[in-house]
């Protein structure tokens, strides 16, 4: 079996820029303690995007570590309920795999909605689902293909009220960010690729 990729030791996520085209203002903050002691091998970037009348939240999680936690699974021990499941498929000139985002319409039980999409990435996998993910990544292992670092990818709307505006905001944020996603996990698996012996 191929070997598991290395540990990031601290991934440029400066490549992901603070500011987006369409006035978005990007700001860092910080994941809770249990968060981050849930993926010990992994680097995280936490950011919020702000514009007029709009925001939105970025996560990131890169690493070697496969087994993300999806936000249906978390949403649901927080109260929320899934009301509606959307997959969406673009492509982006000069990346040869297209991008697969999954969207979920959300509602808790005082009746808030809001807008949460994800996706996950490596060098040569990009898929809307772990299940799809874990896929292309049992067909690397069987040509004996050595993985690459992996992104999960979680873009969400909680404020911008009307479910056709938190769906306009998540599309342009996600469709503004996975170019950057895209060079930022190619440049590292060209990075740990020079490093081997």
């Amino acid at each position: 079996m191929p070997p598991t990729p290395e540990v990031p030791k601290s991934v440029n996520f400066s490549q992901i820029p603070m500011k987006l085209a369409g006035g978005w203002q990007g700001q860092d903050d910080k994941f809770e303690d249990r968060v981050v002691e849930s993926f010990p091998n992994s680097q995280m970037l936490r950011r919020f995007y702000t514009g007029p009348g709009r925001r939105v939240e970025l996560v990131v999680i890169y690493g070697p570590n496969d087994e993300f936690h999806t936000p249906e699974s978390c949403l649901f021990g927080g109260g929320w309920a899934v009301e509606k499941v959307d997959i969406s498929r673009f492509a982006i000139a000069g990346e040869s795999l297209p991008f697969e985002i999954k969207t979920l319409r959300i509602k808790d039980q005082q009746g808030n909605t809001a807008i949460v999409s994800y996706w996950l990435s490596s060098d040569t996998i990009r898929a809307a689902t772990p299940q799809e993910f874990l896929w292309g990544r049992l067909k690397e292992r069987l040509r004996n293909q050595k993985p690459s670092l992996s992104a999960f990818v979680r873009v969400s709307d909680w404020w911008s009220g009307s479910e056709e505006k938190m769906r306009e905001n998540v599309s342009a944020a996600n469709r503004e960010i996975a170019v950057h996603i895209a060079r930022m996990v190619k440049k590292d698996t060209l990075r740990q690729a020079s490093s081997q012996p």
